[in-house]
């Protein structure tokens, strides 16, 4: 028989009995009695369960394998199916995991990414748009190196002039197109192409299709006593 009051059953004291017991002890910190200990708590007189994590930090996509042998990511909120491109079931397993961890470790990501990312080029997380800018301007010579010089200096750039390649995200660059300046979109594809055609840009930042175009003034002919001015 279950005794809550000694905290003992017919087999033995409960151990979710002697922390609690313990914690509610005057010398016990006070930082640490407010916080409810993911233990064993009893159920029933007969057996018990475990309070884990796991309760409330399901993972948030599964897996489905279709008829036809290929494997699909579910995302279990809002039921969404995504093609994992693969007949491996360990393969399949990986691209899972990988996924749940995203989630779940968040604050990990960048992190982990950084170490890999070392790994293959030591200043690939730290290469900022102003070395790339630079790069671009080395290679040019004559007429056109002095058009580059004048358009990296360009004010819409400096957002993102310290910012480091890797750590872009499509909002910065759209800070930089804000005004619709033509001469900032056309060189900012520009330097955003090379940085890609280097590899010291994982993926594109806009999308080829999204990128903004951009917006010409309306052009006219002069007349003959215009051209004679």
């Amino acid at each position: 028989m279950l005794q809550r009051n000694n905290l003992r059953t017919e087999e033995g004291p409960s151990f979710t009995g002697i922390f609690t017991s313990f914690s509610l002890r005057p010398e016990f910190p006070a930082r640490l009695r407010r916080i409810r200990p993911l233990l064993p708590y009893w159920e029933s007189a007969d057996c018990f369960t475990l309070a884990t994590v796991s309760e409330t930090m399901k993972p948030q996509f599964g897996l489905i394998q279709r008829p036809w042998g290929v494997f699909y990511l579910k995302n279990k909120v809002t039921g969404e199916q995504t093609t994992l491109k693969t007949r491996d079931r360990a393969e399949a397993q990986r691209l899972l995991q990988a996924h749940n961890d995203a989630e779940s470790q968040a604050h990990l990501n960048f992190a982990l990414a950084r170490v890999y990312l070392n790994g293959a080029d030591p200043k690939l997380a730290t290469r900022t748009w102003q070395e790339v800018m630079e790069h671009i301007v080395a290679k040019k010579t004559d007429e056109t190196r002095r058009r580059w010089e004048v358009a990296i200096k360009d004010k819409n750039l400096d957002g993102i002039r310290n910012l480091p390649v890797a750590e872009t995200r499509p909002e910065h660059f759209d800070h930089a197109l804000a005004d619709g300046k033509v001469s900032t979109n056309v060189y900012l594809r520009r330097i955003h192409n090379h940085a890609l055609g280097m590899e010291w840009l994982l993926k594109s930042v806009i999308p080829r299709l999204l990128w903004p175009r951009p917006v010409f003034q309306q052009k006219r002919a002069i007349t003959l006593r215009q051209a004679r001015k």
